[in-house]
């Protein structure tokens, strides 16, 4: 392993005009002209098995997990997660991150490797890691600069999958990552003509495989009794508090009403402690953002309250079995709007804005499947007419838009359509 060092000014500042926003164009263009033919020839003239390695942040962002049980059983695959960090993190978030994502692989039974000592600061060079294709659990090339997406494209293909639902504004499908990538696979086909609108690649690097969650919910049996409190009696109707981490005001997405519901949801947790279970399950960054606001006292006797108040939960980490075996969710946060819909479960949207502004077409039909809010008020009524009175009035419209648009291509689930495209590159290198 190598020391890693942090930066002299000098090379932060190089770095920072490296890797700023504006060199995708640059970027994307070298590649193009120069590194895209190579890379493919190369990675096509190597031995089976291909090396695919997984760069995963945190086990609650991650998507690819059917995918990687999809390569296991594949001999013509060794796939590998490897945990990464972001460098503005703590050392105590980066830690926290990495660790559930080893435990999360141990407890799965997942290929995985701890490349960066955190503790130690010690890092594998991207040059000694074994890879053919990478993916990264984030679009945005934001890890540590040892593992960003340059130090790869010289030698494997990157593929990636959308982390959350695309926006109209285009800014989070128009990254580096996007332009360079071997396959950009999409959840839905009403997404195609946004991703034609690509500058650079005009659609022809994406692949419509249908959404990963389709996958695990359909595949997973989690255990109630390590989910929700009350166990497999289920006594109490189950609701998701699912708030994002974008509570600052000058945020590009300014969905979080986190610090306008945060005592409110708590009130409404005991007022209804014998009809309702809510499981608090913040965005993972939101922890940290709230260690600015409110300071780590504080936040953190607000994240042990949830943990411990007796109709309550704390959930962390991966989320499908809580998403399974809940009866609602209440959020304000773009990924869970197209995510949670493949429960066909009511879902209430709260909102401080004009949401819709923000939105892309089919993010908006995503968000009008939704019951909405604009106050606690509103929270409250969902929470007694809709999920204990159970006057879903939505239901025929969410099982409706299940079956047009949710549902995966060919008849096969997304991590099949995914490995049929890793699949067709085996058999074209082989055929030449």
């Amino acid at each position: 392993m190598k020391q890693y060092h942090k930066p002299s000014l000098l090379v932060r500042v190089v770095n920072k005009a490296l890797f700023s926003a504006w060199m995708k164009w640059p970027k994307t263009a070298y590649y193009h002209y120069f590194l895209r033919k190579k890379v493919i020839a190369a990675v096509s003239e190597r031995k089976l098995p291909y090396h695919v390695v997984f760069f995963v942040l945190n086990a609650g962002m991650w998507k690819y997990e059917s995918l990687l049980e999809a390569m296991m059983r594949d001999e013509r695959f060794k796939p590998l997660v490897i945990p990464y960090s972001l460098p503005w993190h703590t050392r105590e978030q980066q830690l926290l991150f990495q660790n559930e994502v080893v435990e999360y692989c141990r407890r799965k039974g997942y290929p995985c490797r701890v490349a960066f000592d955190i503790e130690n600061q010690q890092y594998v060079p991207a040059k000694d890691i074994k890879a053919d294709f990478i993916s990264y659990s984030q679009p945005y090339n934001n890890c540590h600069h040892f593992w960003r997406l340059e130090r790869f494209w010289r030698r494997a293909l990157v593929f990636n999958y959308p982390y959350g639902l695309p926006l109209e504004s285009n800014v989070f499908n128009n990254l580096l990552i996007h332009n360079v990538a071997w396959k950009n696979f999409f959840p839905t086909d009403s997404l195609r003509a946004l991703y034609d609108r690509n500058p650079i690649t005009h659609g022809y690097n994406y692949v419509f495989s249908g959404n990963v969650v389709y996958d695990r919910m359909a595949a997973e049996q989690p255990d109630d009794c390590g989910v929700w409190k009350d166990g497999a009696l289920h006594t109490r109707k189950r609701i998701i508090w699912a708030p994002h981490h974008t509570i600052g005001d000058h945020d590009e997405l300014p969905f979080s009403t986190f610090l306008t519901l945060c005592d409110a949801m708590v009130d409404l947790a005991r007022k209804y402690v014998r009809e309702v279970e809510i499981a608090f399950k913040p965005h993972p960054m939101l922890r940290e953002r709230l260690y600015t606001t409110w300071g780590k006292e504080k936040t953190e006797e607000y994240y042990t309250l949830w943990a411990t108040m007796p109709n309550t939960r704390l959930a962390l980490g991966d989320y499908i079995g809580l998403f399974k075996t809940s009866d609602a969710m209440i959020h304000d946060c773009s990924g869970f709007m197209l995510e949670y819909l493949y429960t066909r479960k009511p879902v209430l949207f709260v909102s401080k804005n004009n949401t819709e502004d923000y939105l892309s077409s089919y993010a908006r039909s995503c968000f009008r499947h939704h019951y909405h809010a604009f106050s606690p008020s509103d929270v409250e009524t969902f929470i007694a007419d809709t999920v204990i009175a159970g006057n879903d009035t939505m239901k025929p419209e969410r099982d409706k838009f299940y079956m047009e648009e949710l549902l995966p291509p060919h008849n096969n689930t997304a991590a099949v359509n995914m490995l049929n495209e890793f699949s067709s590159f085996v058999e074209n290198t082989a055929a030449k």
